[in-house]
């Protein structure tokens, strides 16, 4: 239960105290509600104040259960309202209000489901990338450790709509299904991908049988860690200076130099020309390594006189600066000039 609402009780108990002694003193004495209202509220808030009216012994027998009945009540609603205070749940509710805002606030963002040691890593690296993202996991002190990141989270199960639509379902670029139950992936890939066609998805697999249910549900790509471990181990081990530099360039963590992947926009300047007549190499001093087509062919190292159409994806290598100055050089004409 939120802390606001387990302050109900109290005060309802405190509001009702007052409607029977107001009601009780209107019974027993021929007096107005204004007096009897204000014979209730000395007694419960025991303040010491005289009598508007003098009391039989009926009358200070009730007065006496009204005061035990008001002091009860309010020590309870207090000792809470410190409690409240001290636990830190006041400022827990600020934080949940100023989570809410950042989520509502996200577009083209990630979504990773579950933070298990494979949602870590990934959050990890997408911090590292300064890419914005959500994490979603039913694990309340998991999630600490991301919010001490100040990144929005949300507590639920991902195969939950409510907690997708809380983490931005509709707005976001992508999402990775990280739980370590393949059916639970299974269910979250197919309620984002109903909550949101467009989104790109890439899901864990623990055995190599879910892979095509993985698709079939609308997973984009699907990994199966202990699959692509052997693999990386195996690069390393056959060829160990090669794998170093393709992870260095992947990951930016040992060179200068790394791979970036970009879309090339409608109205783009370059769209419609060869990659010569584009001159992208002599402008920003990036390579394009491979070009992925429309119809889903990939082009590795294309020729100079390969025409770049909009919804290209491009994979270009080159410095931070270089590959910052091809993005904006992909920019849409019209958003170049406005810049």
């Amino acid at each position: 239960m939120e802390p606001l609402v387990k302050l109900r009780l109290p005060l309802f108990v405190i509001f009702a105290i007052m409607v029977a002694g107001t009601v009780g003193y209107r019974v027993m004495y021929p007096v107005s509600l204004v007096d009897a209202f204000y014979m209730t509220v000395i007694s419960v808030s025991t303040v010491g104040f005289r009598e508007v009216f003098p009391l039989d012994s009926a009358g200070k027998l009730f007065t006496v259960l009204l005061i035990l009945s008001g002091i009860g009540a309010m020590t309870f609603t207090l000792s809470y309202l410190f409690q409240f205070v001290i636990q830190g749940q006041l400022l827990g509710l600020v934080k949940r209000r100023q989570m809410e805002k950042l989520l509502a606030s996200l577009k083209n963002h990630y979504i990773i489901c579950g933070l298990g040691r494979v949602g870590e890593q990934i959050a990890k690296d997408l911090e590292r990338s300064g890419k914005p993202f959500v994490v979603i996991d039913e694990n309340p002190e998991a999630l600490e450790r991301i919010e001490k990141g100040s990144h929005p989270c949300v507590v639920g199960n991902t195969t939950n709509d409510e907690a997708l639509q809380k983490a931005g379902i509709k707005r976001a670029k992508g999402l990775v299904a990280a739980s370590d139950s393949d059916p639970d992936n299974v269910l979250t890939v197919l309620s984002a991908k109903m909550l949101n066609p467009a989104i790109f998805i890439v899901a864990r697999a623990s055995h190599p049988d879910v892979f095509e249910k993985l698709y079939k549900a609308g997973a984009n790509r699907v990994v199966c860690p202990y699959h692509s471990t052997g693999q990386k181990m195996a690069a390393m081990l056959v060829k160990p200076l090669v794998h170093e530099y393709l992870d260095s360039m992947v990951y930016g963590t040992g060179l200068e130099i790394r791979l970036e992947e970009l879309e090339l926009p409608e109205g783009a300047e370059i769209a419609g020309k060869s990659i010569g007549e584009s001159a992208i190499r002599k402008r920003t001093g990036t390579t394009i390594l491979a070009i992925k087509k429309r119809d889903g062919n990939i082009l590795t190292n294309p020729e100079v006189s390969t025409i770049l159409e909009p919804t290209d994806r491009l994979i270009l290598v080159g410095t931070t600066g270089q590959l910052q100055d091809a993005t904006r050089m992909l920019l849409p004409a019209n958003h170049s000039s406005d810049t």
